[in-house]
């Protein structure tokens, strides 16, 4: 089993029993980080949707609301009141949702930092085309060479994660559906320097090792030719 098909499996059920999987995932430290990051969403998503609802609780409404005096029509300062409260809590929530992740350049970092790339395989296009497939993306004429290719979870989200071997440098392009930004982030750190900006598909990072004489320049030819699906 390679790891697209095991993470693709771990995407339909995060506690599949499967023995090519298992095989694999003995051997492949990052499909198994990439299945302790699925079960950890899986726990998350499930804790929140689970609400402890006190014995009773539904009795006391109805009893509670057949008490009631008839209520009167709503008035325009109950409206605005109303209002009010909804647009209070929109915000808050938006505020939430918003803090409630890292920067979107800390996680793509802590990412690449911590995904154990392999390169020394020989990668079928079909296998490229199922990633990028995966992130609704698509590239007939990428510059350079693809030597990794997979999809990962960065932030709760699938994305796509490439290397890209193009003349003496190696590039490395993550494709971040489902999370546009307005305008383009410049990553400078000590090991890692490019620019992660808007694209069809979402946003795009594009990170090397050594700095880019012509990031702007690089970021553009690699954000053109990797498109949006269009089957």
């Amino acid at each position: 089993m390679q790891c697209l098909e095991f993470r693709q499996l771990k995407l339909t059920d995060p506690y599949v029993n499967d023995q090519d999987a298992n095989e694999h995932r003995d051997v492949c430290a990052a499909c198994r980080a990439f299945e302790r990051e699925i079960r950890d969403l899986d726990a998350t998503t499930k804790e929140a949707l689970s609400v402890d609802v006190p014995e009773g609780f539904a009795a006391k409404i109805l009893l509670n609301q057949a008490l009631q005096p008839q209520p009167r029509r709503p008035t325009r300062s109950t409206w605005l009141s109303m209002a009010a409260s909804f647009f209070a809590l929109a915000v808050g929530s938006i505020a939430y949702l918003q803090l409630s992740h890292a920067p979107m350049e800390v996680s793509v970092l802590e990412h690449i930092e911590h995904e154990q790339v392999i390169t020394d395989r020989k990668l079928e296009p079909a296998h490229i085309q199922q990633v990028m497939y995966s992130v609704d993306a698509e590239s007939s004429a990428l510059p350079g060479e693809i030597i990794y290719a997979s999809n990962c979870i960065i932030d709760g989200e699938l994305v796509a994660h490439l290397v890209v071997r193009d003349e003496d440098r190696e590039l490395t392009l993550v494709l971040i559906p489902h999370n546009p930004i307005n305008g383009a982030i410049a990553i400078e750190t000590g090991d890692w320097h490019g620019v992660i900006q808007p694209h069809a598909t979402g946003s795009m990072a594009i990170l090397s090792r050594s700095e880019l004489a012509n990031i702007q320049g690089t970021a553009a030819q690699y954000g053109r030719a990797i498109r949006k699906r269009t089957i």
